[in-house]
């Protein structure tokens, strides 16, 4: 099972804590868009600071939308060039096989 998301990658010359800035209020508008419960179940997203990646799911509504808003966000930020966006695939492992793996742990 699969899903689709975009990978944001930062540069250097861009502070992550304004991606992350600009994270929370795309969740703020996205809220207000969708509801508070479809965004708390359907958005989700993995930072790594490390290598300053921001994935956000847009398998979803809430993630399609929450997407979108940050997209917006960061490019109406100074310093449009201070990242770059791809489409990409998530893999999920499908439910039933972790059902079924804690099932065998539990024997």
């Amino acid at each position: 099972m699969s899903g689709q998301a975009y990978r944001y990658k930062f540069r250097d010359d861009m502070a992550l804590e304004r991606a992350l800035e600009s994270l929370q209020v795309a969740l703020l508008a996205t809220t207000g868009l969708l509801s508070t419960k479809q965004v708390r179940l359907d958005a989700s997203w993995m930072v790594d600071e490390s290598i300053r990646v921001l994935v956000v799911d847009a398998s979803t509504t809430a993630g399609i939308a929450l997407n979108r808003i940050f997209g917006a966000l960061l490019t109406s930020h100074p310093g449009v060039g201070t990242f770059d966006v791809r489409q990409v695939e998530l893999f999920r492992p499908p439910a039933a096989i972790g059902l079924f793996i804690g099932a065998i742990v539990r024997m």
